[in-house]
């Protein structure tokens, strides 16, 4: 199913979508939603969904909270294109 709201939004997998702000016609939205998806992979390797956050943590409690969380900020910041 296709998540995303087709009103020049924000998709609802996190990334930006470039919809135009009614007061600057030459500039991209820069506005997101970022979702945590909680997945659990049984014994024949299948994922399944328990639930998903609207808004998730970002601590680091370990190094692989540390490098998946930060892989995931490094990635937002490379979507929303801040360079130009």
């Amino acid at each position: 199913a296709d998540l995303h709201s087709g009103d020049g939004g924000v998709s609802s997998s996190g990334r930006s979508s470039p919809s135009k702000p009614s007061n600057d016609d030459s500039a991209p939205s820069r506005c997101f939603e970022l979702l945590g998806f909680d997945i659990i992979i049984d014994e024949k390797l299948r994922p399944w969904l328990i639930e998903v956050n609207h808004s998730p943590s970002f601590n680091m409690d370990s190094p692989l909270d540390a490098r998946v969380k930060s892989g995931a900020i490094g990635d937002i910041l490379a979507a929303l294109n801040l360079d130009g």
